[in-house]
């Protein structure tokens, strides 16, 4: 579509000039001829499609405004989200706010001090609010400020209301607006979509001055969103990697063009742990040795398979690694993905060899709790057992450790094979589970590639998130339980599998069920002998067992003496409540340990959100100090100006503006700071 259909009718008609500091007479008269059509539209004294001074788009929107009860006259009264359903919504869009505060300092120059500049999401959220010092209307009178609902149903007609409902760039200028409170804001909206080119967000440059608005102001709303988009879709995709190969049980590493490791999962880290202790920034040849293949791959861009690597310093020939070149969205290779798989070949001529310690049993399992007591006897009796086994219990309470200990214990000779069915994307699921045959899709391996199924052979499959399974491939998988026989995307020949299913999740299957969301066949075939988990809220004194086993650990990783754990530390863990188990306390430990001094872990030196749950907080900070709350400890100015900085962004919403003014620096001075400490 043309920019110029894009723009508002009163912008092209308009005879004004951007230096102009009074309307001509042509264009007040434009504005009045509008403001009497839209009274017209709305009771009806004209028929619509007759209409030529507007677009069909925003007389529609007019009577959609109307028939919502919306008075044209009355006063912006639009809600606000609740506080902590606010900040739900600001952790969800933490992508697309990191990148859209990215993109807008970079423009910074072109956005005087008569715009403003919001970020919404598809449902009309106000995420991040940026209004120019000259514009006070926006605050006072529209409650234009982050966590307020700007959407057709509450405001009417506006750029951004149409832009979510065109899914384009729209242009809607003063009286073109719906309630004549909004006649003199003028609006250019932008969309923003996700990897899945699903609606994420749309940006907005708004502002009450009409001889500031040209059709450039469109041009420049879509460049700077487009900007956004790329960053946004960028970090997304990162994620998905991220998430993606953390589950994996395969060594994966993900290395920068230069050949620098940006990131490692824990199988990476345990399977290179005698070459370096910390990969992440280490260059990969110092890690692996000088591997040419892994630069030409680098340079071309061509996908590579199953190269044999040998490995100076590790006992172990490595059978292969795949290496995936990942393009950014300008088509350079920004990124390359190693993975590699560490058995050798012996394994592959007699698999019946294989028995892959997983690094946890039931012995090592921390609990002496009745409700631990009881899951662990349950699970080590139902190990030896070929029936399925289903893994109930909140996220973090461990569900995967029991997995590998079960598997342990029944002393398969396979190997132990993880899914998580919730973290790979649902297009690739389908041929990481069931494998392909050759030519099976675009970009197949020419040999196929056996999935996680066939890799179970002989030993036990771990399908984590099972109740996050696409509902399409649960009669596959619940055929190849019902018949011991697997056949791969693309193949037709039946190959026999035999293994130990353990499952597990954090929902409840049988209301999904009830909800048509899970199959009720497979549901019972999966859940033979059900095992619950319990939260680590119910485990009383494991709490602090478990405590001083990761500050073990964390002190140990630090090289740094264990230190120990005050009386108040331990009666504040055990009055949180834990939402995130057993995983959310291994983490605050790991905090705990590195903000503590004189070898003692006190209350302040745990995460905010554990204090704050019990009534312990922080005294108040500003820009020059920071103190907690035993004012024993004064934090670096660095560590002093993150923390403060972030405090200030999340109680202000990220609105840059009341940011910047609280914390008495300029907005470029703020933008420099969240890029510095990637806030």
């Amino acid at each position: 579509m043309q920019q110029e259909q894009l723009l508002s009718s009163i912008i092209k008609n308009s005879e004004k000039s951007i230096d102009n500091q009074n309307l001509p007479y042509q264009d007040r008269n434009l504005i009045e001829q509008v403001k009497q059509l839209k009274l017209d539209v709305i009771h009806k004294k004209i028929d619509p499609s007759q209409i030529k001074m507007v677009s069909l788009e925003i007389v529609e929107s007019w009577i959609r405004s109307y028939n919502y009860g919306i008075d044209v006259f009355q006063s912006n009264n639009c809600p606000n989200v609740e506080k902590h359903a606010f900040k739900e919504i600001l952790r969800k869009n933490d992508f697309l706010i990191k990148a859209t505060i990215s993109s807008l300092s970079q423009f910074e120059s072109l956005l005087n001090a008569n715009y403003v500049v919001h970020l919404s999401d598809p449902q009309g959220v106000q995420l991040l609010v940026n209004i120019g010092k000259n514009d006070t209307v926006s605050l006072e009178v529209f409650n234009l400020i982050p966590g307020a609902i700007w959407n057709e149903k509450t405001m009417g007609t506006t750029s951004f209301s149409l832009c979510h409902l065109l899914h384009r760039p729209v242009q809607v200028c003063g009286p073109e607006n719906y309630l004549a409170s909004t006649d003199l804001m003028t609006g250019s909206s932008a969309p923003i979509f996700d990897l899945d080119n699903k609606l994420a967000g749309i940006l907005t440059i708004g502002t009450m001055y009409f001889n500031c608005v040209t059709s450039q102001t469109l041009s420049l709303v879509v460049s700077i969103a487009e900007l956004i988009q790329k960053e946004f879709q960028l970090a997304m995709y990162k994620e998905l990697i991220r998430t993606t190969h953390e589950s994996s049980l395969e060594a994966v590493i993900v290395i920068n063009k230069k050949g620098i490791i940006n990131s490692a999962n824990m199988a990476a880290k345990e399977l290179f742990k005698d070459q370096h202790q910390e990969l992440i920034g280490i260059p990969i040849n110092l890690i692996i040795g000088d591997q040419p293949i892994i630069k030409s791959v680098l340079e071309k861009g061509k996908l590579l398979f199953e190269s044999e690597f040998t490995i100076k310093g590790i006992n172990k020939k490595l059978y292969s690694c795949t290496l995936y070149p990942i393009r950014d969205f300008s088509g350079g290779i920004f990124e390359c993905i190693l993975k590699f798989k560490y058995f050798d070949r012996s394994n592959i001529v007699k698999p019946h060899m294989q028995n892959i310690d997983t690094g946890f049993s039931f012995d090592k399992i921390i609990g002496n709790s009745p409700e631990v007591i009881k899951s662990i006897n349950l699970a080590r009796n139902f190990s030896t057992l070929d029936s399925n086994i289903l893994l109930e219990g909140e996220s973090g309470t461990g569900k995967d450790v029991y997995a590998q200990s079960i598997h342990i214990e029944s002393k398969r000779s396979g190997p132990f094979v993880a899914v998580n069915c919730a973290a790979i994307p649902k297009s690739l699921i389908e041929s990481e589970m069931f494998g392909y045959e050759k030519g099976a899709f675009t970009g197949a391996e020419r040999t196929g590639h056996p999935g996680k199924i066939e890799q179970a052979n002989g030993g036990t499959l771990f399908l984590d998130e099972i109740g996050d399974m696409p509902l399409e491939l649960q009669p596959v998988l619940l055929r190849v339980l019902e018949e011991k026989k697997v056949v791969r995307v693309g193949g037709s020949r039946s190959i026999p599998v035999n293994f130990k299913l353990v499952a597990a999740t954090n929902k409840d299957l049988l209301d999904l069920v009830n909800n048509n969301k899970f199959r009720q066949d497979l549901y019972y075939r999966l859940a033979v002998f059900k095992i619950n988990i319990p939260p680590l809220r119910d485990r009383g004194p494991d709490i602090i067992n478990l405590t001083k086993h990761f500050i073990k650990i964390a002190a140990a990783n630090q090289g740094i003496p264990e230190p120990s754990l005050n009386n108040a530390a331990k009666f504040m863990l055990l009055q949180y409540n834990w939402p995130g188990n057993v995983r959310q306390l291994q983490h605050s430990i790991i905090y705990a340990v590195n903000m503590s001094n004189d070898n003692i872990i006190k209350p302040e030196h745990f995460p905010d959100e554990i204090k704050k749950s019990v009534g312990i907080c922080d005294s108040k900070a500003n820009y020059t100090e920071l103190k907690y709350v035993n004012n024993q400890k004064v934090l670096e100015r660095e560590q002093i100006e993150k923390s403060t900085i972030t405090k200030a962004l999340l109680k202000s919403g990220y609105n840059i503006s009341r940011t910047a003014q609280t914390l008495g620096i300029s907005r470029s001075t703020l933008y420099r700071k969240i890029k510095q400490y990637n806030l």
